[in-house]
């Protein structure tokens, strides 16, 4: 298969849209291989990552999920559920810790 250049538009597709759609989808739509889409995504620094973290209250864990699911799950905001992740707060005497339990990338 030749080579084709980049556009400016496909770029800013895949930039905007690597994060919440699958290579073979964004691969579909814009006429090029999967493999091309993953190729450029990493040459332009972008990565589907997720960091999965726990919620413990009193020793006890009582949420598991990301950022955004922990935040929905207690009320809380999603800065706030990476606050209470910082190693500061970790060894503080609050009730409700968040520790980070490892993070999964593409």
């Amino acid at each position: 298969m030749k080579y084709r250049a980049w556009t400016t538009k496909e770029l800013f597709y895949l930039k905007r849209n690597y994060r919440k759609m699958m290579p073979s989808e964004i691969a579909e739509k814009l006429g090029r291989t999967e493999e091309a889409i993953k190729t450029k995504a990493k040459k332009v620094g972008l990565r589907k990552r997720t960091t999965l973290y726990r919620a413990v209250k009193n020793g006890e864990i009582i949420a598991l999920g990301t950022a955004n699911e922990l935040a929905k799950r207690l009320n809380l905001s999603k800065k706030t559920i990476h606050t209470y992740a910082t190693p500061l707060h970790l060894k503080s005497a609050a009730s409700l810790k968040v520790e980070k339990i490892g993070v999964c990338e593409d």
